[in-house]
Parts: C-alpha cells; structure tokens; sequence
C-alpha cells in the first residue's frame, strides 16, 4: 500500500542533499571545505523546514537536549553556521571549534543510542518526518564535522 511504502526506510534525502553538496563543492575552489559548508547548510536547512519536528525526533537519542532542551533548537544553527563557517576562510577557526563540539557531542549521542542502547529510531539529520535510520550514516555525518573540525584546528 502507499502508506507502508511511505514508511519505508529510505536514503534518498540524505544521498539528494550529499550528492547536490558535492556537485556544487566540484565548481569551486576547495572542494573539501565547500563540500562540509554546502552539505551542513543544507542538513540545517532541512532542520529548520520543521523545527519542531526535528526537536521531537532529536530529543530521543541526543544526550545535550536530554539534559537541556534549548539545545536541539540550538543545534541547527549552529550547524548552519559551521557550514557557514566552512564556505568562509576568515572563520575557520572558530568554525573548528564549533564543529569539533558538535560534531563529537552528536557521534557519542548516536553511539550510545544504536551501538549501546540498541535503539531504533530515525534520524532527525533531514529534519523531523524522515525515514533514515539512526545509525551509521548519523554516526558519518557527525565524524565527518568533528574530522573537519579537528583538521581546520590541528592540521
């Protein structure tokens, strides 16, 4: 039926904002660091398309917003202004330290949530109503910000 193929798991949401991300990081001039900045800009787009919803599903399995709700409102501007951060050379030091926070505080959150806890929920990476498993490509995304982090920082 339409409403179970509704309900199916899907990457598609996370393989369009990735594949688009790197297609416009390709025509420019650092790809590595356009490629972060247009792919965590695009993730907090979809975050603050529904707020609300993406606090909801966030709030299961993030250990800051368990602990301080204000942070899942927080999270996706400050991962839109780490994207920001990424696509301005005169802010990558800060944006290292952003990015390294949040990105370590979410890897351990998603950790504990799938590989400790043995939960099964959805990510709230795409916003709030999506289909994407909590897991490893959750667990990418936040690498992905703390490697790029620590790289701006101590490379």
């Amino acid at each position: 039926t339409d409403k179970d193929e509704a309900e199916e798991t899907s990457y598609i949401p996370v393989i369009a904002v990735f594949g688009i991300a790197l297609l416009m990081a390709i025509l420019t001039q650092n790809i590595m660091y356009s490629f972060m900045g247009y792919a965590l800009c695009l993730l907090a787009c979809l975050k603050l398309m529904d707020l609300n919803g993406f606090v909801e599903g966030f709030r299961k399995y993030d250990l800051i917003t368990k602990v301080w709700p204000f942070y899942g409102k927080i999270y996706p501007f400050a991962e839109l202004i780490a994207g920001l951060g990424f696509l301005a050379p005169q802010y990558l030091h800060l944006t290292g330290w952003l990015a390294l926070f949040v990105g370590i505080a979410g890897g351990i959150s998603i950790f504990k949530a799938v590989y400790i806890d043995k939960t099964d929920l959805n990510c709230a990476c795409i916003g709030g109503g999506s289909n994407v498993p909590l897991g490893a490509v959750s667990f990418s995304e936040n690498a992905m910000m703390a490697l790029m982090g620590a790289w701006v920082l101590f490379i």
